[in-house]
């Protein structure tokens, strides 16, 4: 039961998990603010805020941050939701791919929970709900940068739930199977022969639909999780079982 309207905001909210996340804060009646370095393309939902971040920049951080408390007064819960693959290949690896998936991937939680942790410090409670991918729960035959980058998120996710513990603020993490979004659909190739290697890979026999993976990110951001911090969900049809 929701007890009062929370502010959340959802990094690489315009597409995918972050899209149907913010999607279904709204239809809760939560203050939603989607940010994106696509500013308020392709989201057409009622009573969303759409602000411009670019994830791996300490300053569009901050101004993100600075922003929407001057807007809506506080933040509640913050859900880094924004993500890149690069189908890089091993042996073989480019340097301008590796940097690019550790700085969206990786360094873009880094960065947005340290600018939003003094925010939910300053009220002694808050919510981050940090997505990573079962990619983090083994190792991938395809996806060397891109596992890597959310086995850090994982790493990252369980130190900060210890360092932001004593502040009242709670880090959470969330594992996504096989999902059908853009990524997938675009970047991944999962078209033909390898979407049906996926679908059979997947004890419930079918792909996630961002739903289902935005209703496990609620319970943590906006959810009855009070007792919830360092968590591990893994949504992901039975995969990784």
């Amino acid at each position: 039961m929701m007890t009062r309207s929370k502010v959340v905001v959802v990094a690489g909210g315009n597409s995918g998990i972050g899209a149907e996340t913010a999607r279904q804060c709204v239809e809760l009646g939560h203050r939603v603010v989607a940010a994106d370095i696509k500013g308020d393309e392709g989201v057409g939902v009622d009573g969303l805020l759409h602000k411009f971040v670019d994830v791996t920049q300490r300053e569009s951080w901050e101004k993100l941050i600075a922003d929407v408390v001057d807007e809506c007064g506080q933040i509640d819960s913050l859900v880094n939701a924004a993500g890149v693959f690069m189908g890089a290949s091993f042996p073989g690896v480019e340097q301008q791919q590796f940097r690019r998936t550790v700085d969206v991937n990786q360094l873009g939680v880094a960065l947005g929970m340290s600018a939003v942790a003094p925010v939910m410090q300053s009220r002694g409670e808050g919510s981050i709900v940090n997505v990573a991918s079962i990619a983090a729960m083994r190792g991938a035959p395809r996806d060397l940068l891109y596992t890597g980058s959310k086995w850090a998120v994982r790493g990252m996710s369980r130190s900060a739930a210890r360092i932001l513990a004593p502040f009242g603020i709670r880090v959470n993490c969330v594992f996504p199977g096989y999902t059908e979004t853009p990524m997938l659909n675009g970047v991944h190739g999962a078209q033909g022969d390898v979407l049906k290697a996926m679908v059979a890979d997947v004890p419930l026999a079918r792909l996630a639909e961002p739903a289902d993976i935005a209703s496990a990110i609620l319970f943590f951001a906006v959810g009855e999780s009070a007792y919830c911090t360092g968590s591990e969900l893994v949504v992901d049809g039975g995969v990784t079982a």
